[in-house]
C-alpha cells in the first residue's frame, strides 16, 4: 500500500456513499460522462435510480506498483520479462467477444501473466514446429489485423529472440512476393481470410526466382490465425470463393495447433519472480529484431533493420503512474513502450464501422490515427456545418459552429477520457489540428518521424537526442542560405537510426549520408527552421515539372485543396506536357449539382487565399466515384497515396500540351519570318503564348492578339525568365505594340501618360485578375 499511495495520482470515490475505492475494488463507471460518476459495488446494485441517464461500466482499480526493475534491462526479450513481472496481474490486451454471432458490448482482458504464458507458448510451439536454431538468421513473417493472436506472434518471437517480420495486411501480391523473394522466409503467420492472397505470392515468388536461377525462396510453414470469426471488413480480406491449390512442398497448420494443452511451458517461472530470461543466449545490442516493412507509397516496400539496442529505445520507465490506454485498429509499433508503463491495449472489433463504438466501451486515454483517419471526421463535421448554415439563416457563422462543436464533443467519438490526440504518418493542415482541438478538446500531437529514425518532433518541437540538419537541394530551389529561415532537405540523426535497409544496398547508399563523422537518412522532406523548430513544406520525391520548367510538391497543394467540404479525396498530378496540374478528386457524400463546377470555383477560391500560383490551380479536374483504398492499391498502409500506382493510372486521363516558352529552345526553333523586325526570342515568347497566330505583325497590341489576366502573367513570366526583365501587368497591358514591347525589354522605359490613347481598349487587369479566381 505504501508504494501505491507514493505513486498513485488519484483516488477513486463512489459518488453515492462518498467512501474510497481501494486497489483490488470493482468501480463501476459512466462511460459518457466526462467528469467521471462513479459507484462502488454495493451503491450500484442498491441505487438504481442514480444509474438513470448513465451507461455504467464495471472496472477494477489496479495497484500502482514498482517499476524500477525496467531500469536495468539488457535485452528485448530481457525487457519483455520484466515488464510480465512486474505487472502481472494488470489487464494486458483486450478483445471484443463474439457470441452466436453477436459481438460482445464489452471488453474481455488478458492479464500480463496470461499474455506472457501464451507468449512463451507460442514461441515453443513455433520452435517445435520449425527447427530454429540459434546460430543462424531465420525471419518469421506476420501479415495479419490487430488481434491477440497478432500480438501473441509479436511478443512471443521477441522472448524468444525469432527476427521477425511484420507486414500490413493491405499488402499487394506483387509486394508480398518481393518481400519472400528478399527475406527467404522460413515460416509465416498470417490471417486466415488472406491465404488465397498468400498462395498466389508464394507460387509467384517461387516462379520468379526459377526462371532468374535465383535462390529460391524457404518458405515452408504457414500458420494460419482466426482472428475473427465474421469476415474482413475489407475487400481484399474477404474469404475465397475457392480454395487455391496449396503447393506439395507447403505446410499449413491453424495457429492453435502451436498451443498443445499437455506441453509444459517456462510461463510457469513467472510465478517465483525469480525470471532472467526464457532463453539464456546473450544478446548483443547490434542483433537483428525487426525487419519493419515500409509502406511502399514511393514504390517497391523496403525493410529498415531494427536492432535490440533500436527497440530498447521504447523501455520508458514512468516517473509516475498515470493510466494508459490505447485502441488498437492498427497493430501498435510502440506497444513495448505501453507495456513498460503498465497500459493495456484494446485490439478493434474487426469492422471499421464499429470503431466509435469499441472507442466507447475501451473509453482509451490516447488515440491516434493518420490524418487521412481524422479527415473522414473533419469533412463529416463540415457536411453538417453546410446544412445548419443552410437551415440557420441569420444567425451569426461562430454561434453555428460553437453550437456544432458542443454537439460533436458530447457524442464521445473516441470515448470519455482521451486526453491526447495523435495526428502521424503523414503531414496534418493547420485546420484540422485546430478543428480535433476544438472537437475533442484535448492536446494535439502532430508527430513527424520515419520507420527509419523513430519520432523526430511533435509540433514542430525537435526531440530531445536528434541530431537535424538541413541539406541544400539547389534543384527545387531550398537553400539553407534563405532567408528568413534556412530550408533544404531534412537529414536525421537519432538513437534509434536504423542500419540500414535489409538486402538493399542501393537504397542504403541513396538513402544515406555521412557528414562531419555522423550518418543521416535523407527523409526526401523539404523543412524550415523557424525559431529552432522545423516545419514540412515540402516534398522532394512527390515532385514533378510542368512544361513551364517549374517544379511543383503536390502535398501542400492537397492538403489545402482537401480543406474544402466538398473534397473527400484529392490528387493533384502533372508532368512535364503540362502547363497547369490537374487534379483527381474523390467528393464528399453530401456534394450534389454540376461537381466538377464546383470544384473548380472552390480550388480558385483556395487559390486566392493560400496566394497561390496559376500554374498550381488544376486546369483539369476529375471526378472519380470510387474511393481510393488500401484494397484497391490507390492508399498505402499507413492511409498515404500511393503515387506510383495514382500516377499510372490517371495520367493517360489528363490532356497534354506543346512545349510553352519557358521551355522551346532557340536552336530548335524553325524562323518563319527572318525578316520581322521583333527579334526570334520574343517572337517565341509570343507565339507560344498566343499559339493561333502563326505569325507576328509588330503593330499590333498584345490586346489585339486576345491577351487577359493569365496570358499576360505568362508572358510576363517568359520576359523575364528569357530576358531578365520584369515587367508589371498593368504596364505591360498598356503597351501599344509588340515593336515598343520590344524597345521596352532592350532600351527601358519610355511610356508616357499618354500611351492608353494610342489605342482603344484597355485592360482592366486588376478586375479581370479578380473575376478570374
Amino acid at each position: 500500500m505504501e508504494v501505491h499511495r507514493s505513486r498513485t495520482r488519484r483516488i477513486y470515490g463512489c459518488v453515492d456513499c462518498g467512501r474510497e475505492v481501494v486497489p483490488g475494488e470493482e468501480i463501476w463507471v459512466c462511460g459518457e460522462c466526462w467528469e467521471e460518476y462513479t459507484l462502488c459495488e454495493r451503491c450500484y446494485d442498491a441505487s438504481k435510480h442514480k444509474k438513470m441517464g448513465h451507461k455504467m461500466w464495471k472496472e477494477t482499480i489496479i495497484w500502482e506498483v514498482d517499476p524500477s526493475l525496467l531500469e536495468k534491462v539488457e535485452s528485448v526479450s530481457d525487457a519483455l520479462l520484466k515488464c510480465f513481472q512486474v505487472y502481472y496481474d494488470r489487464p494486458c490486451l483486450g478483445y471484443r467477444k463474439y457470441h452466436q454471432e453477436q459481438i460482445q458490448p464489452s471488453y474481455t482482458w488478458f492479464s500480463y501473466q496470461q499474455v506472457f504464458q501464451q507468449s512463451v507458448q507460442f514461441s515453443e510451439g513455433i520452435k517445435e514446429a520449425y527447427n530454429f536454431s540459434a546460430s543462424e538468421t531465420k525471419f518469421v513473417g506476420l501479415c495479419g489485423i490487430s488481434s491477440i493472436p497478432w500480438y501473441i506472434t509479436y511478443y512471443g518471437s521477441l522472448i524468444s529472440d525469432i527476427p521477425l517480420v511484420p507486414m500490413h495486411h493491405s499488402i499487394t501480391e506483387v509486394n508480398l512476393s518481393h518481400l519472400l523473394r528478399i527475406t527467404k522466409l522460413p515460416c509465416l503467420v498470417s490471417s486466415r481470410h488472406l491465404f488465397e492472397k498468400l498462395i498466389k505470392a508464394i507460387v509467384s515468388a517461387a516462379e520468379v526466382q526459377e526462371s532468374i536461377k535465383e535462390e529460391p525462396h524457404q518458405l515452408s510453414l504457414l500458420i494460419l490465425i482466426n482472428d475473427f470469426e465474421e469476415p474482413y471488413s475489407l475487400k481484399s480480406a474477404t474469404t475465397p470463393s475457392t480454395t487455391p491449390q496449396v503447393p506439395s512442398w507447403l505446410k499449413v497448420l491453424d495457429w492453435d495447433d502451436l498451443f498443445k494443452k499437455d506441453r509444459k511451458t517456462k510461463s510457469e517461472e513467472l510465478h517465483s519472480f525469480q525470471i532472467q530470461s526464457v532463453y539464456q543466449e546473450k544478446r548483443n545490442k547490434s542483433d537483428v529484431v525487426l525487419l519493419l516493412s515500409t509502406s511502399g507509397t514511393s514504390g517497391r516496400p523496403k525493410l529498415p533493420i531494427v536492432t535490440q539496442q533500436m527497440l530498447l529505445q521504447q523501455v520508458q520507465v514512468p516517473r509516475q503512474a498515470n493510466l494508459l490506454v490505447m485502441y488498437s485498429f492498427e497493430p501498435l509499433r510502440q506497444s513495448l513502450d505501453v507495456l513498460s508503463k503498465g497500459g493495456k491495449i484494446g485490439v478493434w472489433s474487426g469492422s471499421t464501422a464499429r470503431i466509435s463504438e469499441d472507442c466507447k466501451l475501451l473509453r482509451p486515454t490516447v488515440f491516434g490515427a493518420t490524418p487521412v483517419y481524422w479527415n473522414l471526421y473533419y469533412t463529416q463535421w463540415k457536411e453538417e456545418l453546410q446544412e445548419r448554415k443552410r437551415e440557420s439563416q441569420g444567425v451569426r457563422e461562430g454561434d453555428i459552429v460553437e453550437s456544432l462543436n458542443e454537439d460533436w464533443f458530447k457524442r464521445n467519438t473516441f470515448g470519455n477520457r482521451c486526453r491526447t490526440a495523435i495526428v502521424g504518418g503523414a503531414g496534418a493542415s493547420e485546420d484540422l489540428k485546430k478543428w480535433i482541438f476544438n472537437v475533442l478538446r484535448c492536446i494535439v500531437i502532430d508527430g513527424y518521424g520515419t520507420t527509419e529514425t523513430g519520432g523526430v518532433s511533435g509540433n514542430s518541437s525537435i526531440h530531445s537526442g536528434t541530431n537535424l540538419q538541413l541539406y541544400d537541394c539547389p534543384e527545387m530551389g531550398y537553400l539553407t542560405s534563405d532567408v528568413p529561415c534556412p530550408r533544404g532537405e531534412i537529414i536525421v540523426y537519432t538513437e534509434r537510426l536504423t542500419p540500414g535497409y535489409y538486402g538493399d544496398p542501393e537504397s542504403n547508399a541513396e538513402k544515406f549520408i555521412t557528414l562531419h563523422g555522423i550518418r543521416y537518412f535523407r527523409t526526401g522532406d523539404i523543412g524550415q527552421l523557424v525559431e529552432g523548430k522545423i516545419q514540412v513544406i515540402d516534398r522532394k520525391a512527390s515532385i514533378f515539372k510542368l512544361i513551364q520548367g517549374v517544379f511543383v510538391a503536390p502535398d501542400p497543394l492537397e492538403r489545402a485543396f482537401s480543406t474544402s467540404p466538398y473534397v473527400e479525396q484529392v490528387l493533384v498530378y502533372g508532368n512535364d506536357k503540362m502547363n497547369a496540374v490537374g487534379a483527381v478528386v474523390v467528393p464528399s457524400e453530401e456534394s450534389s449539382g454540376d461537381i466538377e463546377e464546383i470544384l473548380r470555383n472552390e480550388f480558385r477560391s483556395i487559390g486566392k487565399s493560400k496566394n497561390l500560383h496559376p500554374w498550381e490551380i488544376p486546369n483539369t479536374i476529375i471526378v472519380e466515384k470510387h474511393k481510393f483504398t488500401v484494397e484497391n492499391g490507390f492508399l498505402s498502409s499507413i492511409g498515404k497515396l500511393c503515387r506510383p500506382a495514382l500516377n499510372q493510372y490517371y495520367k493517360s486521363k489528363f490532356p497534354t500540351y506543346e512545349s510553352t516558352f519557358d521551355e522551346v529552345k532557340i536552336e530548335s526553333y524553325k524562323d518563319t519570318d527572318p525578316d520581322s523586325p521583333i527579334c526570334l526570342g520574343l517572337r517565341i515568347l509570343l507565339q507560344h503564348t498566343f499559339p493561333k497566330f502563326s505569325s507576328i505583325d509588330p503593330n499590333v497590341s498584345i490586346v489585339d492578339l486576345g491577351a487577359d489576366s493569365i496570358t499576360l502573367a505568362q508572358l510576363g513570366s517568359g520576359i523575364e525568365k528569357r530576358f531578365g526583365k520584369k515587367i508589371a501587368l498593368p504596364t505591360l497591358a498598356k503597351v501599344p505594340t509588340l515593336l515598343h514591347l520590344q524597345m521596352m525589354i532592350f532600351g527601358g522605359t519610355f511610356l508616357d501618360m499618354n500611351m492608353e490613347e494610342k489605342r482603344e481598349e484597355v485592360i482592366d487587369w486588376k478586375k479581370e485578375v479578380s473575376s478570374s479566381w
